[in-house]
């Protein structure tokens, strides 16, 4: 399933065979970052920190709902994704007031009481970033994160620094990965399936088609 980002359109799309996309209309437009189906209910993020959830009342009608995140300033958000254990919907900062150059917060929507959590989630140490890439004054900006459904670590791309940190499920970084450009145009989405698998989406950035890249999960002995 994916969204567009400015029509408020949802897609169908088919990772094998040769299935054509099926597409609806949920909304209209805005600047729609990312997408989570939890329970029938779909759940996309807006840039400015809103939540939008919406289920199919019949294949020709959708009930549509806004949930706006409780704190003050101008904040940007790329990434919502869903904490299985703790039955919420996460969002992670790309550029939040609340936060200075060295950190990065993250929300909670609580999808049992159908609500934001007052207090901070959890906050990512940027320097510890800094630490793994062996760089200063790193820029972090996350555009797409989700949690492993068979080891629960937490998997996030920054597509500005092209890496992808494996953290813990509070946001402690423990391993980071370069990303090659060549592959990696501009990483903005990301998912599982529940083997293990994953799925990174790629905008086009101006150079030729976008494109999802399916990689194997190899599981360890």
């Amino acid at each position: 399933m994916a969204i567009n980002d400015e029509k408020g359109w949802l897609y169908k799309i088919f990772t094998t065979g040769n299935m054509p996309i099926q597409k609806w209309k949920y909304t209209k437009g805005s600047d729609f970052e990312d997408l989570v189906l939890h329970d029938s209910t779909f759940y996309v993020l807006e840039s400015g920190g809103r939540i939008g959830s919406f289920s199919f009342v019949n294949k020709d009608s959708v009930h549509f709902t806004e949930h706006k995140l409780p704190v003050p300033g101008k904040n940007e958000f790329e990434i919502l994704y869903h904490d299985e254990k703790a039955n919420q919907l996460v969002m992670l900062c790309k550029d939040c007031e609340v936060d200075d150059k060295n950190s990065l917060t993250s929300w909670g929507y609580d999808l049992g009481a159908q609500q934001f959590k007052v207090e901070p989630y959890y906050v990512i140490d940027v320097r510890k970033i800094e630490a793994l890439m062996n760089e200063k004054k790193v820029k972090f900006k996350p555009s797409a994160a989700a949690i492993h459904p068979l080891t629960g670590d937490l998997f996030i791309i920054s597509s500005i620094n092209k890496v992808m940190v494996v953290a813990d499920r509070t946001g402690n970084p423990k391993a980071l990965y370069r990303l090659n450009p060549a592959l990696y145009k501009q990483p903005e989405g990301m998912t599982f399936t529940p083997d293990g698998h994953l799925l990174i989406s790629n905008e086009s950035a101006d150079i030729g088609a976008a494109n999802i890249l399916l990689f194997k999960y190899n599981k360890a002995k």
